[in-house]
């Protein structure tokens, strides 16, 4: 079990509040830039039957 004083409370929860930004968008942007080199989306003609 880990014991923590009031400060090291404030300072752990400036980081969780810092992870979202700091690592998660740069992370999504990543994945995504590398989905679409990878995975080009191609263009769908759909046709229409009546």
């Amino acid at each position: 079990m880990i014991t923590l004083n009031e400060t090291q409370v404030k300072e752990l929860e400036q980081f969780i509040n810092t992870i979202p930004t700091a690592y998660g968008l740069p992370l999504l942007q990543f994945l995504g830039k590398l989905a679409q080199e990878q995975n080009p989306q191609q263009v769908q003609t759909e046709e229409n039957e009546d």
